[in-house]
């Protein structure tokens, strides 16, 4: 039987590479305005992020019936988008927009991923805390990701869907143009 702590585990390693490999190109502070709805958010987003990562260290999987079976599946899948979401990170130069950009036209597939893997998670331990967990996390999540975005959106054309390399001006040399 798998134990609860492997279902935190799967998602909290690339989260650690992270904190060790930071963006390269993080935007200023100018992009991110303070409100108290942002304020509100990130704590809740924070309390929630410690419920789905800590919670399940208390459970054990539980893979009895179908409905089990079909979360278990749910959660591989989105371990894998958010694996590959983190390699086009990683791979591809650490840029600060491919952590927002659509990965196979899922839009945040960085913030989409582990609310969809902590969902079914807690149908696959059977652990309504965790359901709990994920209600506080998720919609913050969703909304903070949203916020971070925008500004990225607005200055990158590699925002959109496709390869994820920027278009970068090439300034004219004097007396060519």
């Amino acid at each position: 039987m798998l134990e609860g702590w492997a279902v935190s585990f799967a998602l909290v390693w690339p989260n650690i590479l992270w904190a060790l490999f930071p963006p390269r190109d993080v935007p200023g502070t100018s992009l991110y305005t303070i409100s108290p709805w942002r304020c509100l958010a990130e704590i809740l987003e924070r309390v929630g992020q410690m419920g789905v990562f800590v919670v399940p260290l208390f459970c054990r999987v539980e893979l009895g019936g179908v409905g089990e079976r079909v979360c278990f599946g749910i959660m591989a899948f989105a371990a894998g988008v958010y694996y590959l979401g983190w390699g086009r990170y990683f791979l591809g130069g650490r840029r600060h927009s491919d952590l927002y950009r659509p990965l196979f036209q899922i839009p945040f597939p960085l913030t989409i991923a582990p609310i969809v893997y902590f969902s079914a998670a807690a149908v696959v331990l059977r652990a309504p805390a965790l359901a709990a967990a994920v209600a506080l996390f998720g919609g913050p999540h969703l909304y903070l990701s949203y916020q971070g975005s925008k500004g990225i959106r607005s200055s990158h054309a590699s925002f959109a869907p496709g390869p994820s390399s920027p278009r970068q001006r090439v300034p004219l040399e004097k007396g060519t143009g």
